[in-house]
């Protein structure tokens, strides 16, 4: 009994030195320097507000990501040790963060894999190249070594048509889009992500290398379009019931 005692004296001296060291001798500016080299490799990082709290927590007033068109704000970011992986070996990092007033996505990151979760991001509170309207957005995924999924949805779908540059893009005619997205430091590569809408499908396939898109947009009506949406997208039409749109374009 008397030797655990002195097992728990050690240790609780040990977590308080550590606890000062944390508190005095390691600038904010250094824990955020290491925070923007763990993101992987082509994702430019913005900090703001990096502040250090006791046990070891770390809270962040804003962070931006960015790559090619797309942009995620985070706010209200904390950091702290997740316990239960530390009493199994594993140094992990619980974070949780808000997107606009109801978005919260929430992960685990390690010292190579990153784990997300999110729910309820509006698709205004974000940035998605092509997209414009109404969505609320879910995904799931992870990043190990700099490659990873991420898995996504998005339902109420409210999206304005895109007419840009001879491309046109019937997207008020689809309320849901489902699918995963593959990563690598200098590609996205988007792989079964489905579209369905009022007596509409369709698929979404290629990749963005960095900022160039290379896409192909298939939409399949179950019954003729209206007349309007046919005069748009004649050129796209392949066969009966059967639309093919290219997309390759820097975005």
């Amino acid at each position: 009994m008397k030797a655990l005692k002195i097992l728990i004296l050690i240790l609780l001296t040990l977590l308080l030195s550590l606890e000062g060291l944390w508190l005095i001798a390691i600038p904010e500016g250094l824990i955020r320097e290491k925070i923007i080299s763990s993101i992987p490799e082509g994702i430019v990082t913005e900090l703001d507000g990096v502040k250090k709290g006791a046990f070891f927590n770390i809270s962040i007033e804003r962070a931006l990501f960015k790559r090619g068109g797309f942009e995620v704000p985070l706010e209200n970011i904390k950091a702290q040790i997740d316990y239960p992986s530390l009493f199994k070996g594993r140094l992990r990092i619980y974070l949780i963060a808000h997107i606009g007033e109801k978005g919260i996505i929430e992960g685990l990151a390690g010292l190579s894999e990153l784990r997300i979760k999110a729910k309820s991001i509006k698709l205004s509170d974000i940035k998605i190249p092509l997209l414009r309207g109404e969505a609320i957005i879910a995904i799931d995924g992870e990043v190990i070594n700099n490659k990873g999924t991420i898995r996504f949805s998005g339902e109420a779908l409210r999206l304005e048509p895109l007419s840009d540059r001879g491309l046109y893009l019937p997207l008020n005619l689809i309320n849901s889009i489902r699918g995963s997205l593959n990563i690598t430091p200098h590609k996205l590569l988007l792989e079964s992500v489905t579209l369905s809408g009022k007596d509409l499908y369709g698929r979404l396939k290629g990749s963005i290398n960095q900022t160039r898109a290379d896409l192909v947009l298939e939409l399949m009506p179950e019954r003729e379009l209206n007349s309007t949406l046919m005069l748009l997208i004649p050129k796209n039409l392949i066969s009966p019931g059967y639309y093919k749109i290219e997309i390759k374009r820097e975005i």
